[in-house]
């Protein structure tokens, strides 16, 4: 038996020839209450998974940290420079991963993300360097694999994470039913490709 959109059971779909009894009006529908656990799993759901992806053509904006953090709290970067990329990257499900992701060997498993980084440190409470400091420091160490030699300048970096193919490690954050914040894919590291 089934649920349709509208709460009514059903033993299949319109294929099945079976409609519902009464057809809802739209004020019906509007009157629906929302079931945000459902919204919550449809999120957590329609993440990409956990692996290594190779980017394809990225885009890629300047930003400037504004005065209120994401969260709507002071933002203590404000006017930090950061670069933001976004576009499509590939996983290809290898002989390790293709189990865990319960598909088959070469699979590709296609997304699109976005990430920012920032050459401008900033440092935690502890002193450790925050997620776009470390992606920066790893995108550097990326051009220096991928040319044979180091960068000289912040826009050859930035040209390069944006025009070459680079691997990047997505994580899922937020998917647990008590977890604060938004289910959402986290970018975490930038590296060469293999050759």
């Amino acid at each position: 038996m089934t649920l349709d959109i509208y709460g009514n059971t059903s033993s299949g779909g319109p294929e099945s020839g079976n409609t519902p009894a009464s057809t809802p009006t739209m004020d019906d529908l509007y009157e629906q209450q929302i079931n945000y656990d459902d919204v919550r799993r449809t999120e957590a759901d329609a993440l990409r998974p956990v692996g290594t992806y190779t980017t394809g053509q990225l885009s890629m904006v300047k930003e400037v940290e504004g005065e209120l953090d994401y969260s709507g709290n002071p933002n203590p970067r404000k006017g930090r420079e950061v670069l933001r990329y976004f576009g499509p990257a590939t996983l290809v499900a290898d002989e390790k991963t293709a189990p865990t992701l319960n598909v088959a060997v070469g699979t590709e498993i296609k997304g699109f993300f976005t990430f920012r980084m920032s050459s401008q440190r900033y440092n935690w409470d502890d002193g450790s360097p925050d997620t776009q400091s470390k992606l920066w420091t790893q995108a550097v160490k990326a051009y220096s694999v991928a040319y044979g030699e180091k960068a000289t300048s912040v826009g050859q970096v930035a040209d390069f994470v944006r025009d070459t193919p680079v691997r990047i490690r997505v994580i899922q954050k937020n998917t647990k039913e008590d977890s604060k914040g938004e289910p959402r894919n986290d970018v975490v590291a930038v590296s060469a490709v293999k050759a």
